[in-house]
């Protein structure tokens, strides 16, 4: 099944993809006017910060009735991004296929949140976090 956004799922989804990119102290530094933080993205958008935030509070990308309950059959701790995620990997799989030298890395994902999978690891520069094993290709640097 492909996920498809709406214009407004577009731009709400830009906007955050951004906001990971560009770290500021605030979220509502994204849309300050002040010259040393100001960033022309988010006004490009064409959403002001309050409706931004409206909406983000309201932002689902699966249905919430048809989740399974964690110990039940079907439970997918990702249910709330599955879409996403299934239409990112099928994406993936047919724009780029790796070549044979690859290699199997463990990484961490920095997370303080509430989710039962967060894992601290006493070694790494972020204690912290999701634990991910990511499929790398040597000649590319590809992940």
């Amino acid at each position: 099944m492909e996920y498809s956004l709406s214009a407004r799922n577009k731009k709400i989804l830009g906007d955050i993809i951004h906001m990971s990119v560009l770290h500021k102290s605030s979220m509502r530094d994204y849309w300050s006017l002040r010259p040393i933080i100001h960033t022309s993205y988010t006004a490009s958008v064409g959403m002001s910060r309050d409706r931004f935030l409206a909406l983000l509070t309201m932002f689902h990308l699966n249905n919430n009735d048809a989740k399974a309950a964690r110990g039940q059959p079907g439970y997918d701790p990702l249910f709330k991004i599955r879409p996403v995620i299934d239409t990112l990997i099928t994406k993936f799989q047919v724009v780029y296929t790796p070549e044979e030298q690859l290699t199997i890395n463990e990484a961490i994902c920095p997370f303080r949140g509430h989710i039962f999978f967060c894992v601290y690891i006493k070694g790494k520069p972020h204690k912290y976090g999701i634990k991910m094993f990511e499929l790398c290709e040597a000649k590319s640097g590809y992940v």
